[in-house]
């Protein structure tokens, strides 16, 4: 495939926006007893996260349009650098939470991703390109709490962000060194706030766009859901031990990984439309046999991973090909357009941990406690 060091480039920034995310959710019974908070304050840290970077995507991706791709990246990327050390030495709840709110901005560049494979690929390429990006993304966000439980007996809750840390380091040198400028149709919209925000009403007034965008949306918010009840399906439903979960979500990662390339070889067979119709089925089906298998037997872990491998494949052709088909018909605006999109996406991704964290039984303290190997 060409431009092979841009790729790579692009699946690391995806890697580093997800797996800074939700890394450290092992760590939050530990970081709560330490601050002396409730685990609800710091699960704030998680949704104010969410929230920030969604919002910044907005301004980062319309700047990117003007001043180009590399600036925003190298700038996120360094900011995001400065929030983690942040982080990894704070010593009370609001410096901790501050901090994350510095690393959202910083974290919420990922957005150029998407623009850039806009600048570069169109049509079945771009699908391809967008699948594998996604598929790193995917596999990212599912593998990361495990990495994270794995460093807390040595490193405590810092671990999730030493690792975080040394991820953005290599991304950012790595950009700095390989990314050469992508953005070549710059825009001439004018760089204040207000304006930029404005810019935004007829990309949602476009029923094209907005089609896709929810297509996205929906897709994403399927894994995102998962990743975030993962830990009470499988531990305190199913009454798995910690190491077990542990492999489970490794297990997940492969399997996200596998139908990652089953995507990227299918783009090549069938169009985008088609693609996103086979997705919203897969997506049904997996679904439909999901809740059979809870109806009709007592459901362990293989009866959740299957269906789930089943909706999994849907998520993956679904999304590449929707954010395609979004971005496509706007390149002059392909920074907004993928601003507006992602804000979408991990807007419905923040009330998803919100609404978990409130109804759930607290699910991010289970999947915590229980993952410190």
């Amino acid at each position: 495939m060409d431009n092979l060091p841009t790729i790579f480039l692009l699946m690391l920034i995806a890697v580093v926006g997800v797996f800074t995310l939700d890394v450290y959710l092992p760590g939050m019974p530990s970081m709560a007893a330490q601050f002396d908070v409730s685990l609800t304050q710091i699960t704030y840290t998680f949704t104010a996260f969410s929230i920030v970077f969604a919002v910044t995507q907005l301004v980062n991706g319309a700047l990117s349009d003007v001043i180009g791709r590399k600036p925003v990246v190298i700038g996120g990327l360094m900011i995001a650098a400065v929030a983690t050390l942040c982080c990894i030495n704070a010593n009370t709840y609001w410096s901790l939470l501050s901090a994350r709110l510095l690393q959202a901005v910083g974290i919420s560049a990922f957005v150029v991703v998407n623009a850039i494979i806009r600048d570069l690929y169109t049509g079945v390429k771009a699908v391809q390109v967008r699948a594998l990006v996604a598929t790193a993304s995917g596999v990212s966000l599912s593998i990361a709490p495990t990495v994270g439980g794995l460093l807390q007996d040595t490193y405590d809750w810092q671990g999730g962000f030493i690792v975080s840390l040394l991820l953005i380091i290599i991304t950012l040198v790595y950009a700095a060194v390989f990314f050469e400028e992508s953005n070549l149709r710059r825009s001439n919209a004018p760089l204040k706030i207000g304006d930029q925000i404005k810019s935004y009403l007829p990309l949602f007034s476009g029923r094209t766009y907005v089609t896709h965008v929810v297509q996205a949306m929906l897709a994403y918010t399927v894994h995102f859901s998962f990743i975030i009840l993962s830990a009470k399906i499988f531990i305190e439903q199913l009454g798995k031990t910690p190491e077990v979960f542990g492999f489970l979500m490794i297990f997940y990662g492969a399997v996200y990984f596998m139908c990652g390339l089953t995507a990227t070889w299918l783009a090549k067979k069938i169009s985008s439309s088609s693609l996103i119709k086979l997705g919203g089925h897969a997506i049904g089906l997996g679904g439909a046999l999901m809740l059979m298998i809870f109806l009709s037997v007592d459901a362990g872990s293989w009866q959740v991973l299957l269906p789930m491998a089943v909706i999994t494949l849907g998520v993956t052709m679904t999304r590449a090909s929707a954010i395609t088909g979004a971005l496509a018909p706007i390149p002059s605006q392909a920074g907004q357009g993928a601003a507006g999109l992602n804000l979408v996406q991990f807007a419905m991704a923040a009330i998803i941990a919100t609404l978990v964290s409130k109804y759930g039984n607290d699910p991010q303290h289970a999947g915590g406690e229980a993952i410190q190997w």
